[in-house]
């Protein structure tokens, strides 16, 4: 079942789901712009965090039957990145970078029944498509989401 933007406030209110900070403002005034309220009727906005990281020129592999993290094979290939309004990244056609979300997610197991579990749906704009590197299931503790963002559009992006 998908919640609705009035359940996900109410699981939000009832500790089932932490989102932190907490995406604000909840409700959009007739005085606001239509796009300053980030729960959509089925949905909640997440924002881009800061630190990207942009992968290294080359090929790479990484052996999942080896011993070691993939965040340790990311970290090695790439050069971390911080975006600001003064510096913006310039994304190139056909290229990726790794993203995070601003936000963590908590999915609380101890409240009761119904459990929930997230997902992360990203959506296609003029300029990027956004795919999910993490789908997550009900657990207890989620990390913050991981993105691979990439420009498939014939012009470069800024971020």
């Amino acid at each position: 079942m998908i919640l609705s933007n009035l359940e996900i406030q109410k699981a939000i209110d009832d500790g089932r789901l932490i989102i932190q900070p907490e995406p604000l403002p909840r409700n959009i005034t007739p005085d606001m712009p239509s796009n300053s309220c980030p729960y959509n009727t089925t949905s909640v906005d997440l924002r881009l965090h800061s630190e990207i990281a942009v992968p290294k020129p080359g090929k790479y592999a990484n052996d999942m039957t080896q011993p070691g993290a993939i965040s340790e094979q990311i970290t090695k290939n790439s050069t971390p990145y911080t975006l600001s309004t003064e510096q913006p990244y310039r994304l190139e056609q056909n290229k990726f970078i790794i993203a995070w979300t601003y936000e963590t997610i908590e999915l609380c197991t101890n409240i009761g029944l119904p459990y929930l579990s997230a997902r992360i749906d990203c959506r296609r704009d003029s300029h990027l498509f956004l795919q999910t590197q993490s789908t997550f299931s009900t657990a207890p503790y989620l990390p913050i989401f991981s993105l691979s963002v990439s420009n498939t559009q014939n012009s470069k992006s800024c971020l």
